[in-house]
């Protein structure tokens, strides 16, 4: 009995030993299982969900990107701290909800908030919450929905799945496979110290596996599959769901055929079970704009497109949730938030001070955010004002939320946003203002043609562009400077009346010298036309 006694005590000591030295914690890494994705800064991994984005997400310690949050692991507004009686919508999906390529102010989730405020329904009273994860599979989002529904209680769920990711190829097991290893008993025993010490050694003594044909994440059948139990416990447990079929460009469908296939289950799955959908497809090809403006990629969404499809959600679920009791919205008397200074960088790390006017800040914990982009770093000030650090946005004028469990309150048009601007006079001085010590790289072209891209609209003709960009640096005012010479547009053939400029703009701190040009987590100005003419519509080539 005693050495029965001192094994049963033995083993959850030494548990607790390993646990105490650290051994385990990193077990659930993803690496081995995505190593496409190993190096994302704002993905880490999940026990269950496998991987999931990261909390306190920074690009750099110098610049904290688009993608910046807080202790919530999500993109965008957060659920708490906030008021009880608030109307929930969650977004899930993959990197087109997420936003991947596009500022906060710009994705899916903040594009229905604005469509529902423009219908009755201000962000006060209805919270959009993007929960979206780059990556993630049909799989995934069920694994994240039953989250969501036990502990956001959601009134709607929009459902953006079956882009891409599905039809990856698996490294070793599935998607279907790697969240079963992590529940019931085979999940319990993975999770202990004593299994995560041994592992090695049982990676060692194993026979070599041979490698068979790859098989996708979620295998095909399984799609549907799985998204009727996504949409059976969204009915289940109140939520109303509102599927989006994605939309794809013409090369991605023919390079892989199987996307289209799974947006057209998510369209027959819907249908079949009567949850109502949007064919993304269909309608953004509605709107008669070409690829180049509807994606920033082969892939990604462009801020015109979620703007439409952002709509589209938005005019789908008011009806519905105007039918739902929620909080009061606050008289527009009841004070003004002041913003200084009121205008701030697309490029974001800018610091301001943001002082009540007319109303009292909250007694407890509260959030901010500044066209869906969380305010970070918040210090307090005084009894009236506290200042936070305001990431990358859109360009633009955006609101300011103050939510708290007390209740919300949105101060429209608080701050502006201003792109670096690119300016060229008749003596061929090019100018960049952005932020001090900024790197800038002004391109040239013989025409315009534009598209999106993830570092915004560039307007140059690619097929027009000429000679090498002219890299500088913006000096302690934030000014960059040069005069064009022969030898910057020398053996082009073109005349001054011919020549177009724009400008990249690279933050200070967040350049990557292994990342191309094109990838660097920069911002393109606006165009001008050498000899100080503005760039028009006329001179577009196509």
């Amino acid at each position: 009995m005693f050495v029965l006694v001192a094994v049963l005590a033995f083993f959850p000591a030494l548990e607790l030993a390993l646990r105490a030295a650290g051994v385990g914690q990193q077990r659930y890494r993803f690496e081995d299982e995505f190593p496409h994705l190993v190096g994302k800064p704002f993905l880490t991994g999940h026990p269950q969900r496998v991987f999931t984005v990261a909390a306190r997400t920074r690009t750099s310690p110098e610049h904290a990107g688009r993608y910046a949050n807080g202790d919530w692991p999500f993109r965008g507004r957060p659920p708490q701290p906030g008021p009880a009686d608030v109307v929930r919508v969650v977004v899930l999906g993959e990197s087109i909800a997420f936003g991947a390529g596009v500022d906060a102010a710009e994705t899916l989730a903040h594009q229905t908030a604005l469509e529902l405020a423009r219908r009755g329904l201000p962000q006060d009273r209805v919270q959009v919450l993007n929960m979206a994860v780059p990556a993630y599979s049909v799989v995934q989002v069920r694994e994240l929905l039953r989250e969501v529904l036990d502990e956001l209680a959601p009134a709607a769920v929009v459902l953006h799945v079956g882009t891409f990711v599905d039809q990856k190829a698996a490294v070793a097991a599935n998607d279907v496979e790697l969240v079963e290893l992590r529940s019931g008993l085979t999940g319990f025993v993975r999770q202990l110290a004593l299994a995560a010490a041994f592992e090695p050694l049982v990676r060692r003594l194993a026979p070599p596996s041979t490698l068979g044909p790859s098989r996708p994440r979620v295998p095909e059948p399984y799609f549907a599959e799985c998204l009727e139990q996504v949409l059976a416990a969204c009915r289940a447990a109140g939520a109303r769901p509102l599927v989006i079929a994605s939309a794809h460009t013409a090369q991605m469908a023919e390079d892989a055929p199987r996307t289209r296939r799974d947006a057209a289950t998510c369209l027959t799955v819907a249908r079949r079970l009567g949850v109502d959908a949007i064919d993304a497809q269909e309608l953004l090809r509605s709107q008669g704009l070409p690829e180049e403006q509807l994606f920033v990629d082969s892939l990604h969404l462009s801020p015109p497109a979620l703007e439409i499809l952002g709509h589209a959600v938005g005019e789908r679920l008011a009806a519905h949730l105007a039918s739902l009791p929620g909080p009061a919205p606050h008289a527009a008397e009841a004070g003004t938030l002041e913003v200084t200074p009121d205008e701030v960088s697309t490029l974001g790390d800018q610091r301001v001070t943001l002082r009540a006017r007319g109303f009292s800040w909250p007694r407890g914990p509260f959030v901010l955010c500044a066209g869906n982009a969380l305010v970070l770093d918040l210090r307090e000030e005084g009894p009236d004002a506290w200042s936070g650090l305001l990431p990358a946005n859109a360009a633009g004028t955006h609101e300011v939320l103050l939510q708290s469990a007390e209740g919300c309150r949105v101060f429209p048009a608080a701050v502006r946003y201003r792109a670096p601007e690119l300016t060229v006079d008749a003596a061929q001085r090019v100018r960049v203002r952005a932020r001090p010590g900024d790197r800038v790289f002004v391109f040239g072209a013989a025409a315009l043609h534009a598209r999106w891209t993830e570092q915004g609209r560039i307007d140059l003709d690619r097929e027009h562009a000429f000679g090498h960009p002219v890299e500088l640096t913006c000096d302690a005012s934030g000014l960059a400077e040069h005069e064009l010479t022969a030898h910057d547009l020398a053996g082009h053939g073109v005349s001054d009346e011919d020549v177009f400029l724009q400008a990249l703009v690279l933050p200070h701190g967040a350049n990557d010298p292994a990342e191309p040009l094109g990838r660097q987590p920069g911002r393109y100005t606006n165009v001008a036309r050498l000899g100080g003419a503005p760039a028009s519509e006329k001179t577009r080539s196509r």
